[in-house]
């Protein structure tokens, strides 16, 4: 069944650059840890980069009507994933990415699942009928979207709690398999270490 689903996934695949604006290099994490967690990192296919999160103070809705930011996180591991209703990969990792939500959301996990341009009422109606937990941040005008080069969904950056983006993941994939739970074990596990921004 997965190996059906991967092979249209790859079928569906829109091309789309890991990270307009960041510099690609091993050294993108924390002092001390660079090879242990570059290594987590490109174990599940996320490639690693240092840079820093663009519009970081720009804020967005959240679908529970809250307002936010991403400097709003700052502390805290966050996978951004940009998504949209009519992208059959984007919905297929969906159940994977909740899982992931509740198995470490107590342990300092933001998975933050960011609208691509699409009204607030069919991003409601889509969540609602998922019964999905993690918060879903609007992004009518593509304005955060656009800053991270986006080019094609679903495309995934994980920032690190010290404030800057650690790594970027073009395409599907699930969330929930042992060697993302491994991985995501060793970034919360890891010493961050605060850096100035670009």
């Amino acid at each position: 069944m997965r190996a059906a689903a991967i092979a249209a996934i790859v079928a569906l695949a829109i091309a789309s650059p890991a990270f307009a604006g960041g510099r690609s290099q091993a050294a993108s994490t924390p002092d001390g840890e660079t090879g242990r967690v570059d290594g987590a990192l490109v174990s599940i296919g996320v490639r690693p980069v240092d840079a820093a999160i663009p519009l970081v103070d720009h804020r967005f809705e959240l679908l529970s009507g809250a307002e936010s930011s991403l400097a709003d996180y700052r502390g805290r591991l966050v996978l951004v994933n940009v998504w949209a209703t009519w992208c059959e990969p984007c919905k297929l990792e969906m159940p994977s990415m909740e899982r992931l939500h509740r198995a470490f959301a107590d342990r300092g996990l933001v998975v933050l699942a960011l609208n691509y341009a699409e009204r607030r009422d069919l991003v409601s109606r889509y969540i609602e009928s998922e019964a999905y937990t993690f918060p879903v941040a609007l992004d009518p005008a593509r304005a955060l979207s656009d800053a991270f080069g986006v080019r094609g969904l679903p495309t995934n950056y994980l920032i690190g709690p010290h404030g800057r983006v650690i790594g970027t993941k073009v395409g599907f994939r699930f969330w929930d398999t042992p060697e993302v739970f491994d991985a995501f074990e060793v970034l919360l596990e890891a010493e961050w270490t605060p850096r100035q921004s670009d």
